[in-house]
């Protein structure tokens, strides 16, 4: 794992505070119903549910224990489908919980291509800037790619 090249990004960035998470939640999950929110009068008609909610798990003692999370249902009224989404973050709307998980989505996409296109192998220096100027260089070229697809796109249609 030491030698993995984002195992030496993340020794450079320490999270300065605890931060919230929000996951699919799996389909063979079973959850046990804690506690239904009631949702607010302005929120969007595809935020389905809100509730709190427990899932058990086995700690490294092997002993059965249980997380409270937050559950929200979400329609995607395009592609027909409900999603489940948990998160550790209460005082977020449950719009916003929805939305943080689209934009994650979004960076895992990210990332999936700037490993299909730059598999970074490893990093050419150990100091953080080495490391910062080889993403932001990635991150261009990548850039520079989807900008010539969309036009070469666009030419051959017209």
């Amino acid at each position: 794992m030491k030698n993995h090249p984002f195992f030496k990004l993340f020794l450079c960035y320490k999270p300065r505070q605890a931060s919230g998470n929000s996951f699919r939640l799996k389909n063979n999950a079973k959850e046990t119903l804690l506690e239904e929110f009631d949702l607010e009068q302005a929120t969007p008609d595809n935020i389905l549910r809100d509730a709190k909610i427990g899932l058990n798990y086995k700690d490294d003692n092997g002993l059965e224990k249980q997380v409270e999370l937050r559950l929200v249902s979400f329609y995607h009224q395009e592609k027909n489908k409900a999603y489940y989404f948990i998160s550790n973050l209460f005082e977020l709307p449950a719009e916003q919980i929805a939305m943080l998980y689209k934009k994650r989505w979004e960076i895992e996409l990210l990332f999936k291509k700037i490993k299909q296109n730059f598999p970074l192998q490893y990093f050419y220096r150990d100091n953080k800037n080495a490391i910062q100027i080889q993403i932001w260089s990635t991150l261009i070229a990548l850039l520079l790619i989807t900008v010539m697809k969309k036009k070469l796109t666009k030419s051959s249609i017209q």
